[in-house]
């Protein structure tokens, strides 16, 4: 398969403030999840059916972070989310639309970043995929409380994105979320969970930091990091 990877502006960071977000970008209908590994281990990430590499003007401070599995060691405070969370009822499956999801999807970012969104683009975001990908969704009884989309590689997990219904906001999900993918990855006797990006000045990203031990890609070589976040 022939790739053609072509240099995208997109606008402001979503970031950071007074920033640039530029990429390299490319399209494809399917990805070996082989080969998307080894970008994912080269600063790669999917959105739909493109994958990126940031390549920002004067500005390098998303760095990909992965956690090592076998070597994580829950927080105090993970431990108590994980205790908290611990009757939700979880399914897994393959990426499929339903309107429940997008339902969710959607209070979740009029609430999140009072922002509206459409079936189009949550069907491009997060149900549109090249590779493997499953739906970890997590039910409090018969309500639905979380989606997380989960890309399924040979090696590794890597987390895509986590939605949450605003009615569990002080149930932190999205760090239960994590966990799971966590001891998901543990079960499949994978070696990596890779989060996506770190960005310390940004608190939406920073949080990552806060599962240790984790590794980050630094000038193209994964550096194990000892960050001293406390909990």
């Amino acid at each position: 398969m022939e790739i053609q990877v072509f240099e995208s502006s997109n606008g402001d960071c979503p970031y950071l403030k007074n920033l640039e977000w530029v990429s390299y970008m490319f399209r494809a209908d399917t990805l070996q999840s082989s080969v998307y590994e080894k970008m994912i281990d080269n600063g790669f990430r999917r959105s739909g059916h493109f994958f990126y590499k940031n390549n920002c003007p004067n500005c390098t401070e998303c760095i990909s972070i992965r956690i090592r599995v076998q070597d994580f060691k829950m927080s105090r405070s993970q431990k108590r989310i994980w205790k908290k969370n611990k009757e939700l009822r979880i399914v897994q499956h393959p990426v499929e639309f339903e309107k429940e999801g997008f339902e969710l999807y959607r209070r979740y970012c009029q609430w999140k970043h009072e922002s509206e969104t459409s079936e189009e683009n949550y069907r491009d975001f997060l149900i549109a995929t090249a590779v493997n990908t499953n739906m970890m969704r997590f039910y409090n009884g018969r309500d639905l409380a979380g989606i997380g989309w989960i890309d399924m590689l040979e090696n590794s997990l890597s987390s895509v994105y986590f939605a949450f219904s605003p009615d569990y906001a002080k149930r932190s999900l999205g760090v239960y979320s994590a966990l799971k993918e966590i001891e998901l990855a543990l079960q499949m006797k994978k070696t990596y969970l890779h989060m996506g990006f770190w960005v310390r000045d940004c608190q939406a990203m920073a949080y990552k930091s806060q599962y240790k031990p984790h590794q980050l890609l630094v000038d193209g070589f994964w550096m194990d990091s000892e960050l001293d976040l406390t909990d």
